[in-house]
């Protein structure tokens, strides 16, 4: 699969899943950090309630936050707004293997 940037592209989101997440941050991840748009990347757990942001700072790395339990709330500054773990996974079951 060949992931295309697209223009003005500032935000985006992708769910790890334990079978995908070594190819997201060996490969993926790299495609996206040339996007020069890309101001956040969310990542989400399929797992458990938990988010890792990457923030694109003003000197162009990469910042990691790691936001666990409902409770918490995610700066999108990208697109201006807070997003809420509570209602991310509102309607999402977990379960056990």
């Amino acid at each position: 699969m060949s992931l295309q940037p697209r223009p003005q592209y500032s935000f985006d989101d992708e769910v790890i899943s334990p079978s995908n997440q070594a190819d997201f941050r060996c490969r993926k991840f790299q495609t996206y950090r040339t996007i020069p748009s890309l101001g956040d990347l969310l990542l989400l757990s399929q797992t458990e309630v938990r988010a890792e942001l990457h923030t694109r700072t003003d000197d162009g790395r990469w910042l990691l936050t790691d936001f666990r339990g409902p409770g918490e709330q995610i700066p999108l500054d990208s697109v201006g707004c807070t997003l809420s773990l509570a209602e991310v996974y509102d309607k999402v079951g977990f379960y056990e293997e």
